[in-house]
């Protein structure tokens, strides 16, 4: 296993507490454009930083303790990532997740997604230091950068009215499948009876602190973003909600 550089660290120390008060920013944002007032937004905000913050925390605290690691069956990174993705869908289908799709701009929902291109930057600068493989990256089977580089303008075009619901849907689309390649990608280079990629480095570097901060809370933040999306756009093709 390689050696992390100071880059690859700073960069995972820092990008998932930028994204969850973006995270928790929206959530006050949205709240304020419900009509909700100022007691109940503060409520909603502290919630969602304290929920988000703690998992993320707690799962860099396991790792750092040693008690996420691969060897056992069901392996334990998986339980830790799963429980993460259960949250997820559970923020999204709550009332919170609604207000946030109902009430954030579509916009906002889409360009968001351009923090996915300082990942695969990260990922990229992991494969040199020997702790990503390769084809977690872009220069092997990981697109997701894709959704990265075609966030802001897309958002642009929506914002500005030169692109509409379509554009939405197809952005939203490729986006979803370009992540669930990559998270198959990473799965499928596990030290698990799963495994299908056999070349090294392993993907073992998940399961240590700085970097669960990938899989606990960058990849739920994108999954996240996607199921908010698909749910304005569903209840607006239902009359629920109006315009983009």
């Amino acid at each position: 296993m390689g050696t992390p550089s100071p880059p690859l660290l700073l960069g995972f120390w820092a990008l998932p507490p930028l994204m969850i008060a973006a995270l928790v920013g929206a959530v006050v944002w949205a709240s304020r454009r419900a009509g909700l007032a100022g007691p109940a937004q503060a409520r909603r905000a502290a919630l969602v930083a304290a929920g988000v913050t703690g998992f993320w925390a707690a799962a860099n605290a396991l790792c750092a303790a040693g008690l996420v690691r691969f060897g056992s069956l069901p392996p334990r990174p998986f339980l830790l990532i799963l429980t993460g993705f259960g949250l997820t869908i559970a923020l999204a289908r709550s009332r919170i997740g609604a207000d946030l799709a109902r009430h954030l701009p579509v916009a906002a929902l889409i360009g968001f997604q351009v923090f996915r291109v300082p990942v695969e930057l990260l990922l990229h600068r992991g494969a040199i230091d020997g702790l990503t493989p390769p084809q977690m990256t872009y220069t092997g089977l990981n697109f997701d950068v894709v959704t990265g580089v075609l966030a802001i303008p897309v958002a642009l075009g929506i914002a500005r009215g030169t692109l509409g619901v379509r554009a939405a849907h197809a952005f939203n689309a490729l986006g979803a499948l370009l992540l669930a390649n990559v998270v198959t990608i990473a799965a499928l280079s596990m030290p698990t009876p799963l495994r299908v990629f056999m070349n090294e480095p392993p993907n073992t570097w998940i399961a240590s602190a700085p970097f669960i901060g990938l899989p606990a809370t960058l990849v739920p933040v994108a999954m996240l973003g996607h199921l908010l999306l698909w749910r304005r756009l569903r209840e607006r093709g239902e009359g629920r909600v109006q315009g983009l």
